[in-house]
């Protein structure tokens, strides 16, 4: 999934400060975010979904909420429009069969769609050159199957408030663009959905 070799990642279990639940160094490919990001292994995202280094991927348990924080640099001279007004968040899968991946995205839309609500600094608030953390959630659709699968998770700078509760379904960067609608982090995230583990 990644392409650099040394971005391979150890589940490395640290705790933060946001939600309850046991964080784990997240590994993930940048799929075209406009904060800074350093390399996966440094932990500069964190999710409550424990890795599972046999397969290689983070395990999703259906029904579970899932908490992700994510933290980079807002660069100077970038497209980002501030100050900032509204942040959303985005989730869909690609399911992945061997070496194929399904092009058809599953939608997530179990996402806590407000970015600005675990924002710090607030989105008002954020200006070039800021170190800034992102933390959300999602909760893993229990209809999903057993499978493998791509997911993409994104934050997008929105400030049309009319958008801000509703499921974005639109996928594509260049559309998300032309709507006016930035991808402040874009994500691949390997991943597993299944039955939670319990204890």
């Amino acid at each position: 999934m990644l392409s650099v070799a040394g971005l391979a990642m150890l589940a490395s279990l640290c705790q933060v400060s946001y939600g309850q639940g046991r964080f784990y160094t997240t590994k993930f490919e940048d799929c075209g975010s406009l904060l800074q990001l350093a390399p996966a292994k440094t932990g500069s995202v964190k999710m409550t979904a424990p890795f599972d280094r046999r397969k290689g991927r983070h395990v999703l348990g259906k029904g579970r909420k899932v908490e992700i924080c994510v933290e980079g640099t807002l660069p100077s001279g970038s497209q980002v429009p501030f100050p900032i007004q509204g942040l959303k968040n985005s989730a869909h899968g690609k399911i992945e069969v061997g070496a194929l991946t399904v092009p058809l995205p599953v939608e997530f839309c179990g996402v806590q769609f407000d970015g600005c609500q675990g924002a710090t600094p607030s989105c008002t608030a954020m200006k070039s050159g800021d170190n800034v953390k992102l933390c959300s959630s999602l909760t893993v659709p229990v209809e999903s199957p057993d499978v493998d699968v791509e997911v993409t998770w994104k934050v997008l700078v929105d400030n049309n408030v009319a958008n801000k509760d509703k499921c974005e379904t639109e996928y594509d960067l260049g559309n998300l663009r032309r709507a006016g609608k930035l991808p402040l982090v874009c994500l691949h995230i390997p991943a597993r959905v299944q039955p939670p583990r319990q204890g």
